[in-house]
């Protein structure tokens, strides 16, 4: 389920980003058209089921309920990530190496968004690792196996940055990073 609305909502800033707008009437009709795919390729599916019809009722509710939590999680991070858009940018930005954020591709850099939306603003509902793996999964369906590293690598940075602080505080005095203070690349 959270796999899918991952999809979704990378789909979602995608199109927010490509018509250069943050309205979320916009992820709105684009959630109403998934629900609506979605739900025709269920009843597909379930034309080849020669199951009983209370079995089929019981799988037509348990579906729709699934498919309500993982529009409203895609929406989650639609809305969320387009909020903190700025913020996520600069701290994507100061983890990239001779790269320019606006050099990615498109895809790329909204995989790099909501991942570190999830990272910064749901670390205590998703642990750092699913969080990575999931954007390489999502790097590996959308996009290539070569971005994969390099996603990675970036991902892997903003969490030892985030993290530094508690590891290296008795040695120095901690650095922190946060979205205001992080500094833009130009």
């Amino acid at each position: 389920m959270r796999h899918k609305a991952r999809e979704i909502a990378l789909q979602g800033l995608y199109q927010l980003e490509i018509h250069k707008t943050t309205e979320l009437d916009l992820i709105d009709a684009f959630l109403a058209r998934t629900r609506q795919d979605e739900w025709e390729h269920f009843r597909s599916r379930l034309k080849e089921d020669k199951s009983a019809t209370e079995q089929i009722d019981a799988k037509h509710q348990e579906f729709g309920k699934k498919l309500q939590e993982t529009l409203e999680f895609a929406r989650n991070l639609i809305q969320g990530a387009s909020l903190h858009r700025k913020k996520l940018d600069r701290v994507i930005k100061h983890n990239l190496e001779s790269w320019k954020l606006g050099r990615l591709s498109v895809l790329t850099r909204n995989v790099l968004r909501l991942a570190v939306y999830e990272m910064l603003f749901q670390a205590n509902e998703v642990p750092h690792r699913v969080v990575i793996n999931e954007a390489l999964e999502l790097t590996d369906s959308f996009i290539d196996e070569k971005t994969k590293s390099f996603v990675n690598s970036v991902l892997q940075k903003v969490y030892d940055r985030q993290r530094q602080p508690q590891v290296d505080s008795a040695q120095t005095p901690p650095i922190e990073i946060t979205l205001e203070s992080a500094e833009p690349n130009s």
